[in-house]
């Protein structure tokens, strides 16, 4: 089986609703009280991130620029998100961009208007998604975690 249809079957984590890649950041708050995560949220000059620590799964961190869209998103740590729930409508984009690429050790792959880097080990997953359309002047995707 190619390792991205592996990542989008893999480790998920069911029912985890988050605001989508490209969308708007309103459901954070549903999936605090859901899953008891810890949400924390950071604003920088250019976005706002808020994190949202899973117990026993990973952190995952939402990109949302001044007019509320979603332009990133990034996962690290046991477990993996679902990520057809967390790329919305750039999941099919997404597992386009990854079909026939290198299976193992950290990639970064680009392609017009996303950017998906992604690696990990056999316990500890890190990935992000980032739309590069969207990206606030001023920011790389370098600069998100």
């Amino acid at each position: 089986m190619a390792w991205s249809v592996g990542v989008a079957m893999g480790l998920s984590l069911p029912g985890l609703a988050l605001a989508e890649l490209g969308g708007n950041a309103q459901s954070v708050d549903a999936v605090n009280t859901r899953f008891s995560a810890v949400h924390r949220q950071t604003r920088g000059a250019l976005h706002l991130v808020h994190e949202l620590a899973i117990p026993d799964g990973p952190v995952i961190r939402e990109y949302e620029n001044h007019a509320g869209r979603v332009f990133a998103v990034s996962w690290s740590g046991a477990g993996r998100p679902d990520l057809r729930v967390l790329l919305g409508a750039h999941y099919d984009a997404y597992l386009a961009a990854c079909k026939g690429r290198r299976a193992r050790g950290p990639h970064r792959i680009d392609v017009p208007g996303m950017t998906i880097v992604q690696g990990g080990t056999q316990r500890v997953l890190f990935g992000k998604v980032v739309l590069t359309d969207e990206l606030p002047e001023g920011l790389v995707v370098e600069d998100l975690r």
